[in-house]
């Protein structure tokens, strides 16, 4: 009997990761044990398995038989060669966020991306974009999320967008602010497979061009919303949150929603280089915020409103299943600080800033801009190289337990075995030290945060965990 496997399944292997099953169909690879590899690399279409296989091989096929993994063939039917095995000479990531450009037709007042009062334009030619796209490829990511600057100011945007596709890499998001989405950019983008979510700012009826600094901005924003509802886009908006829009938090939340958005990501504005340069004076402290997300987050329950609500820093509710996350709760313990990286998603999602360089959030790239840090640029060393052994790589191991060692406070709190120290951005805007505690943690914990959060789920009825 021969087996092979099913269009859309490869095998891959990375640094630590030597043995995976990669499925268009789903969105992570899957770890394979060395028996299934070893099974699974025979199904090549060629290979025969004699019928006194091991019961062990025989399982092993009836498994991924029934899971659509392989299927049986009579005749030689060889695999495609993208299907067969490929080893990659670097750790395993899956998705990258690219800022492609750091140019921008607005001007926000709180731009994660300035590293002062200016922003920070640089803009990569599209022979070193080409370039890193081959290399994302090379390093077998699948996935991007693509920003800037503003992303779609690009001219050859869709160059680049073809060569994501030629590569077999999907484009997941485009973070962008709206003013550059066209039906035509829709029609371009489809005919090469992208559907990507469009992650748009919004930050109040009637605030959003002071923030944005560029007037008409909310009503093109708007109309970029309706836009892609019309053509059955997902659409996320992140609401940045400071004193001066609280007025029409809840107008422009229920506008959202009759506009059909389907997730809402309200947050507070952080202390980025270019915000407290500036001196608004308009940052809410984190307690005040707290204090606010408790009234919105009843009020929202209320309304019955079906958007995906993810509350910065604090919580996401799942309409659809009713359940709800409070973000700042982890499983903590001794043997698991050791382990667990202290800043989880650059672990699953690197950042590249648009002068290349390689980082663990965009929320991180200003300051590291500001302070003239840098650990590694993906347009001077090849992408292989800073996803193996490098500087960036040593940031991504940095532990929780490294954190509590370094804040002795961390080590005797009453919260250790749930607080998992908190997030690296918001420890730098706040300390400038990467190994800070991040003191929102502590506000969320030691102020009852947790409990005051469960306490308004559970009068809805939603359990919290």
């Amino acid at each position: 009997m021969l087996y092979r496997l099913k269009q859309g399944c490869s095998l891959r292997g990375w640094l630590f990761n030597p043995y995976s099953l990669v499925r268009d169909d789903w969105y992570m690879p899957t770890n394979l044990s060395v028996d299934e590899f070893n099974v699974l690399v025979r199904c090549d279409g060629e290979t025969v398995f004699a019928e006194d296989e091991s019961e062990e091989v025989r399982a092993i096929l009836a498994h991924f038989l029934e899971e659509g993994v392989i299927e049986k063939r009579t005749e030689a039917d060889p695999i495609d060669e993208v299907q067969a095995y490929k080893l990659y000479p670097c750790w395993r990531f899956n998705l990258i966020n690219w800022a492609i450009t750091g140019r921008c037709n607005y001007n926000c007042r709180h731009c994660f991306a300035a590293a002062d009062l200016n922003p920070m334009a640089a803009h990569p030619t599209t022979e070193q974009c080409l370039e890193f796209v081959e290399q994302l490829a090379s390093c077998g990511i699948r996935h991007v999320w693509i920003t800037g600057g503003e992303p779609l100011l690009r001219s050859d945007f869709l160059q680049i967008a073809q060569a994501l596709a030629d590569a077999g890499i999907s484009i997941d998001d485009i973070g962008t602010n709206g003013s550059r989405i066209t039906s035509e950019l829709l029609d371009e983008l489809e005919a090469m497979g992208h559907k990507p979510q469009f992650n748009i700012s919004f930050d109040g009826l009637g605030h959003h061009d002071w923030l944005r600094g560029v007037s008409g901005a909310e009503k093109r924003t708007l109309e970029a919303i309706q836009l892609l509802k019309r053509r059955d886009y997902r659409v996320k908006v992140q609401y940045c949150l400071w004193d001066g829009n609280l007025d029409t938090l809840r107008e422009t939340t229920r506008h959202l929603a009759d506009l059909g958005v389907d997730h809402l990501r309200p947050i507070r504005i952080v202390e980025a280089p270019r915000w407290k340069a500036a001196e608004y004076g308009h940052t809410l402290d984190f307690r005040a915020y707290c204090d606010l997300m408790l009234d919105y987050l009843d009020w929202y329950l209320g309304e019955s409103l079906p958007m995906e609500l993810e509350v910065w820093s604090l919580l996401d509710y799942m309409p659809e299943s009713g359940q709800c996350r409070l973000t700042p709760v982890k499983r903590c313990s001794v043997e698991r600080d050791r382990l667990q990286p202290v800043c989880g998603d650059a672990r699953n999602m690197p950042f590249v800033a648009s002068n290349g360089s390689l980082t663990l959030c965009n929320q991180i790239s200003g300051w590291e801009a500001a302070h003239g840090v840098e650990h590694g640029n993906v347009y001077q060393t090849p992408l292989a190289q800073l996803l193996s052994d490098s500087p960036f790589t040593q940031q991504l191991l940095i532990t929780r337990a490294q954190v509590r060692e370094h804040n002795p406070q961390c080590q005797t709190c009453e919260f250790a075995g749930v607080c998992s120290c908190g997030c690296r951005a918001v420890a730098l805007a706040a300390t400038d030290d990467l190994l800070a505690a991040d003191p929102t943690q502590c506000v969320f914990f030691k102020g009852g945060y947790r409990e005051r959060f469960a306490q308004v789920l559970a009068d809805h009825g939603i359990e919290s965990w």
